[in-house]
């Protein structure tokens, strides 16, 4: 059986000698462990409603056909972790730094 692979559709992932992650390189859709993520879906099997905050555990443990465009996301308490198709269900929650005055019109904010 041929199969044809596209280079666009390669990614990289180097390991230590045992084949262990390492924790700092891009999963699918450029997230990384640790990166946090919105859902843009509900889930309700979980209580999962769009809009709710997770963190990016690693790769996906699913054993789905899509599984190579998923990451494995920790919702917290009562939710717990679920795999997600980057870019689909989640959206990278960029971290905020030091300059945060990227203001849009339309933002809402709040004063502490």
């Amino acid at each position: 059986k041929n199969i044809a692979i596209k280079p666009q559709n390669l990614t990289c992932i180097s390991s230590d000698r045992e084949g262990h992650r390492h924790k700092d390189q891009a999963l699918v859709g450029g997230l990384q462990e640790g990166d946090q993520v919105r859902s843009l879906v509900d889930h309700a099997s979980i209580h999962l409603v769009k809009g709710d905050v997770g963190t990016v555990i690693g790769p996906s443990n699913s054993n789905r056909d899509d599984n190579a465009r998923r990451v494995l996301v920790d919702f917290g308490p009562g939710k717990g972790q679920i795999n997600m198709v980057a870019k689909v269900h989640v959206e990278h929650i960029p971290p905020l730094g030091d300059d945060f005055h990227n203001f849009q019109k339309g933002d809402r904010v709040c004063l502490l």
